[in-house]
């Protein structure tokens, strides 16, 4: 394991703040907030009041928008470091570009909170829509190689799923989106995580 290896596997390591933000910045609502029905990004938004329908006041919004900021930026910057170690096939190269591209949406979509301008959407679903296939496409590529065969069948069935839930937000929208967003979105990070932690366990180079 080269250095440029090392700082890719702790950039996409780091995404775990990505998730312990979440709970902080949850925890500091008054109103009541549910997965189920509340939008991700509610946690960022910067005013009180109803925003498309749900009741939204988030105090560390800041932090939140911080965060993602900062997820998108270690996505990118991991998924350009670590391209080396990743098999030198198109499927590959191709996933790869998808995880730049999601980084660069999720970094966008910090700077950009849902209230505060056109953006956002935009940012997110760039974020989503090339993180999916990215994870699949690298994946899928890693799947028959000794030591990868588990982070690899997992890109793959995590894509499908994110892929699908991405199906029921289109075919029905408003229907349970914070389940489905989640469902949609949080399997990027968890790969590309697992992906990071992963790469950190195997010896370095000597």
């Amino acid at each position: 394991m080269t250095r440029r290896t090392r700082i890719g596997a702790l950039a996409w390591a780091s995404i775990i703040q990505y998730f312990v933000v979440l709970l902080v910045v949850r925890s500091a609502w008054d109103l009541p907030y549910s997965s189920l029905t509340h939008a991700i990004s509610d946690l960022g938004a910067v005013s009180c009041g109803e925003f498309s329908g749900r009741q939204v006041c988030s105090p560390w919004h800041l932090t939140a928008n911080i965060s993602w900021t900062i997820t998108g930026a270690t996505l990118a910057a991991g998924a350009v470091l670590l391209r080396p170690v990743l098999p030198r096939r198109r499927t590959a190269l191709a996933g790869v570009v998808l995880l730049v591209l999601s980084g660069l949406g999720e970094l966008s979509v910090g700077l950009h909170p849902e209230d505060a301008g056109p953006v956002h959407v935009p940012s997110a679903v760039i974020a989503i829509g090339c993180g999916l296939p990215g994870i699949l496409l690298v994946g899928w590529s890693l799947r028959r190689l000794d030591g990868w065969r588990a982070i690899g069948w997992a890109g793959v069935a995590m894509g499908v799923i994110g892929l699908l839930a991405v199906a029921v937000l289109f075919g029905f929208p408003g229907h349970a989106f914070g389940l489905f967003e989640r469902i949609a979105a949080y399997p990027i990070l968890l790969w590309c995580l697992a992906c990071g932690v992963g790469v950190l366990r195997r010896r370095p180079q000597e």
